[in-house]
């Protein structure tokens, strides 16, 4: 068996721990991750929501308003509905990016929640062994560091890890392949703990409270600005995406970058709102722009 198990642990529990035991220790890994995801959306909808309202803000041509609503929406509406605010447009994104990764299966860290650890009895032997499948470093740390939980990983692409012996790294291989199984497949085999259960979005409180630092939003605008300022002339495609943005990093690094990159940040920090409200989450993009964009009337 080609075995690769990156992502394999070890757990303290006899083969024969009555099943109410491993319930109640998963009820707490699954308390713990949920009050992580809960924050971790809840920065996900912040940071989504801000970056909308920032570019609003930095806006020059009321035609881009639209392409910037639609690029975060993935739609292809001709004309700015009234319901579209910050809020809206967070919500529509990130449901749209996790619906795709339900249907695709394709593993997106940013938007993906999902966590479930598979739990595998070794014939013969009184161990169990178990599997962490996530995208969030968040949940992993948690896991780890469960009581119980020990690292029990195995490959063999390439040498073992210079703490463990041969006999102990053979001793992992055999393992594996009896926990496994002919098939191989873990989900074929012992038991799935399903370890998050939030669903829908935080709430408004929430995602207040995980507003990005001003300091931040400015960094990051910035960035964003001068990279597209840099580009200008430069023709950009998405064959050579990397290969310029890897001669922007070094531009960067210059004294003329540097330069450039602080005159930057003062400019947007001079524009960027201190402070995100409620209010502006749930004021239309079209109402934000003209209010971020009003001319101040003439002096008579």
């Amino acid at each position: 068996m080609s075995t690769k198990i990156f992502n394999g642990y070890s757990l303290e529990f006899p083969a024969t721990t009555p099943i109410y035991e491993i319930d109640r220790w998963a009820q707490v890994l699954r308390a713990r991750i949920s009050n992580v995801e809960k924050y971790l959306r809840a920065k996900l909808f912040a940071d989504t929501a801000v970056t909308l309202i920032d570019r609003i803000v930095l806006l020059n041509d009321p035609k881009r308003l639209l392409p910037i609503v639609n690029g975060m929406t993935d739609e292809k509406a001709t004309t700015l509905s009234d319901h579209q605010n910050p809020y809206m447009v967070a919500f529509e994104h990130i449901s749209t990016r996790e619906k795709k990764i339900r249907v695709t299966q394709e593993r997106d860290p940013l938007y993906d929640f999902e966590c479930n650890a598979q739990i595998l009895h070794v014939p013969g032997r009184n161990l169990l062994l178990a599997m962490l499948f996530t995208e969030q470093e968040a949940y992993r740390t948690i896991w780890q560091r469960m009581p119980g939980v020990h690292e029990y990983a195995y490959w063999n692409n390439t040498d073992a890890p210079s703490y463990l012996t041969e006999d102990q790294w053979e001793r992992r291989e055999r393992d594996w392949d009896k926990a496994l199984g002919r098939e191989g497949i873990p989900v074929l085999r012992g038991f799935n703990i399903e370890c998050h259960h939030v669903y829908g979005h935080p709430t408004m409180e929430q995602i207040i409270q995980s507003m990005p630092a001003f300091r931040s939003r400015v960094r990051e605008r910035s960035e964003d600005n001068l990279f597209h300022e840099w580009l200008n002339g430069r023709g950009l495609t998405a064959s050579y995406y990397f290969e310029l943005y890897s001669e922007y990093k070094r531009w960067r690094r210059t004294t003329e970058g540097r330069l450039a990159a602080v005159r930057m940040r003062h400019e947007i920090a001079g524009h960027l709102p201190k402070e995100i409200t409620k209010e502006m989450l749930l004021t239309s993009v079209k109402e934000l722009f003209e209010r971020f964009h009003e001319q101040p009337a003439e002096a008579s």
